[in-house]
């Protein structure tokens, strides 16, 4: 069975800023909409990504709690919400949530096992750089532990199961959808 996708694309205008382009202004037939922040993009998540393993006082803390290999942390960047236009950002800004892998060489290791609590990171996405940093509380990680990760090899003793009977989804009348 072979799927076809068609895709309707129109494109009006793009706006570049000194950030090489990766800032986007949301548009609405040709026109601006001001006071709009676009989403981050997997480019900005990366740059945010460094910035905060290369700001010092980060890479101290997490020294603190015994983690020197910047390899093994992850930095997932959060967009930061607000309530109402009182505290709405007049910037873009992402807060990050921190984790720590046990093996560098481990694809399959489940990353967000070990979270690294205690410390707050926010960051200034348009222009790349910490603007506010703290750490709350030393919090100890989790220690590492197999069973946390989701490879057969260390879930299930090695085994895949075999009693897992196989599931048949059957619309007799078709699907409630139609593609085009």
């Amino acid at each position: 069975m072979t799927c076809q996708h068609i895709w309707i694309v129109e494109l009006s205008e793009v706006h570049a800023t000194t950030r090489g382009g990766h800032h986007r202004r949301k548009v609405i037939s040709s026109q601006v909409v001001p006071d709009v922040q676009p989403p981050m993009d997997a480019i900005e998540y990366a740059e945010c990504e460094v910035v905060v393993k290369e700001y010092p006082s980060f890479r101290e803390d997490m020294e603190k709690r015994g983690i020197e290999d910047m390899d093994l942390v992850m930095v997932d960047a959060w967009c930061v919400g607000y309530y109402s236009d009182v505290d709405a950002p007049n910037r873009r800004l992402a807060k990050q949530l921190i984790f720590c892998r046990t093996e560098s060489d481990c694809p399959m290791e489940n990353g967000y096992a070990r979270p690294v609590e205690g410390i707050y990171v926010l960051v200034d996405m348009q222009n790349m750089f910490v603007l506010d940093f703290e750490d709350r509380k030393l919090v100890p990680l989790p220690p590492a532990d197999p069973l946390r990760n989701y490879t057969p090899c260390e879930t299930r003793g090695g085994f895949d199961r075999s009693d897992v009977n196989p599931l048949q989804i059957v619309q007799l009348e078709g699907p409630s959808f139609r593609t085009t």
